[in-house]
């Protein structure tokens, strides 16, 4: 429903994907950097124009203002001339991976000569397909934690997300797979299989080469008992080859970066000034990193739990007051027992989340922030999905009994509540009778 009824272009960046979808269908897995140019990719010239086709930038951040059904229509029924093309800076400085899903649905519909505005549907559709065969092999795979796995998988800005251009879908649905799995190897008393190390290792590399912030939460692995490989040495080993192949490719994937000449994110942005800020005053830095948190920590709960849309179709304060309450309660009374993760292996986990939010800080000041900037601007909550399984890890209780089967329906049911209230604020949003 989210897929469908969301208009064209009126998720965040969803333009900016739409042409890196497109590049990568047409092959172009980095860009071309001719000296003294900024690099860039050719897309077809429909799809740059679906945006002034559609009038979607009069509905950004416009609540009052409703999609126009007969533009869509025009657009949904127009040909896409894959021939006609033009050159625009590079849209998007993630790897390939996280399009993947929404890459095979654009290049289906390719295939019947879709238009521009029926190729966003169909890679959403490709990314919904994504994210629900993710979560379904995460919850089907851990053996303690599922109902918190699956209530933080639901959260409206989780399923919003999921179902959009945006590189979150793969890269949140990667989160689970991967926190899944390193729990099902440290509840498991055998030996650890090499078979078994080498899915986490190739789980752990998909996830840093997704959203480079999140190769931190390879060193979950951590966690796995030390009864389970041969000594001492053979754990580490076994620990730190799957870190590595979390650094490795993100490392390798930085450097393609370097290599080209990238348009700043945002105008006064000095990715170079930043970094030398942060390294002549890091106590200023760790203010700026507090102070973020503090000022913002309201915005972050609110744009978890969701705030869809281009972030104009907000919920009722009072979900943003319930909700997080209700996760945490069953992040608290779900795991008990049967959870692998107890004593500092919870601290650990924490900790994992912790360098991770930081590092999420520190990539998008130094990218998105003027030098010197007091606090971290353009961060989302939705950016701290990933991180969530962890932080039910950590804060349960060891030996509960459980989540009581009656607060499990209930939750469901209020999840259930929440979500539909969010899919018809949606409706409203774009479709329903413009307010006055």
């Amino acid at each position: 429903f989210f897929a469908l009824v969301t208009p064209p272009l009126q998720a965040p960046d969803e333009i900016r994907h739409l042409a890196r979808i497109f590049a990568l269908v047409d092959g172009q897995m980095l860009a071309d950097s001719p000296p003294g140019e900024w690099a860039h990719v050719e897309v077809p010239r429909g799809v740059m124009e679906l945006e002034r086709e559609l009038d979607a930038r009069r509905l950004y951040r416009q609540p009052d203002r409703r999609q126009d059904s007969a533009r869509l229509r025009r657009a949904l029924e127009r040909p896409l001339d894959p021939d006609d093309r033009i050159p625009i800076r590079m849209p998007s400085l993630y790897s390939p991976l996280p399009y993947l899903p929404q890459v095979v649905g654009v290049a289906a519909a390719r295939l019947f000569d879709a238009s521009a505005a029926l190729c966003v549907y169909a890679g959403r559709l490709g990314a919904w397909l994504f994210t629900v065969a993710a979560i379904a092999i995460a919850l089907r795979r851990a053996p303690a934690h599922v109902f918190a796995l699956g209530m933080l998988a639901t959260t409206p800005m989780a399923v919003f997300e999921g179902a959009s251009l945006a590189a979150d879908a793969v890269t949140n649905g990667l989160a689970f797979v991967f926190c899944a799995s390193v729990l099902k190897s440290a509840a498991t008393r055998a030996p650890l299989a090499r078979r078994e190390l080498i899915e986490l290792a190739v789980l752990a590399a998909a996830l840093g080469l997704s959203k480079q912030a999140y190769a931190p939460l390879a060193a979950l692995v951590a966690i796995i008992p030390a009864s389970r490989f041969a000594g001492r040495r053979a754990r580490v080993l076994a620990c730190g080859s799957v870190v590595a192949a979390a650094l490795l490719p993100t490392l390798l994937w930085m450097g393609a970066l370097q290599t080209l000449k990238v348009a700043p994110l945002i105008a006064s942005a000095d990715p170079g000034a930043q970094l030398e800020f942060m390294l002549r005053h890091p106590l200023e830095t760790a203010g700026v990193f507090a102070r973020t948190l503090v000022q913002h920590f309201e915005r972050y709960v609110r744009t978890f739990v969701g705030q869809l849309g281009h972030l104009d179709v907000r919920l009722p304060a009072v979900v943003y007051v319930m909700h997080p309450i209700l996760l945490l309660g069953i992040c608290v009374a779900d795991g008990g027992r049967a959870s692998p993760v107890r004593g500092w292996g919870r601290a650990l986990a924490l900790g994992i989340a912790a360098l991770t939010w930081l590092a999420i800080l520190v990539l998008s000041y130094v990218g998105w922030n003027t030098p010197g900037d007091e606090v971290v601007r353009y961060v989302q909550g939705r950016y701290f999905i990933p991180l969530a399984p962890l932080v039910a890890m950590a804060i349960h209780v060891p030996g509960s009994e459980g989540l009581w089967r009656p607060l499990r329906w209930g939750s469901l049911v209020a999840a259930a509540a929440i979500l539909l209230l969010a899919a018809l604020l949606l409706y409203a949003r774009y479709w329903g009778p413009a307010p006055g």
